[in-house]
């Protein structure tokens, strides 16, 4: 499993959720072009190349969060 914990960041007014890896470097690695480089700046801005916009779920960013913790833990 690549997932190592779940965060929530504002940024520019904007909530994210970030999902941090135990390894960013082997994700990044198995990218290219376009797709290499916003995850690139994502690290950069983050610390971590998976950065989903709050507003892309149906629920606030801390349900979310709760929500994949309570599925993780099953």
């Amino acid at each position: 499993d690549e997932i190592e914990a779940y965060n929530i960041a504002r940024y520019a007014g904007r909530n994210f959720v970030l999902i941090q890896l135990t390894n960013p470097q082997s994700f990044l690695s198995r990218h290219t072009g376009l797709r290499k480089r916003r995850f690139l700046v994502n690290q950069r801005r983050f610390s971590t190349p998976v950065v989903i916009p709050a507003h892309l779920f149906p629920d606030t960013p801390i349900k979310v969060l709760q929500s994949i913790r309570r599925w993780r833990s099953n």
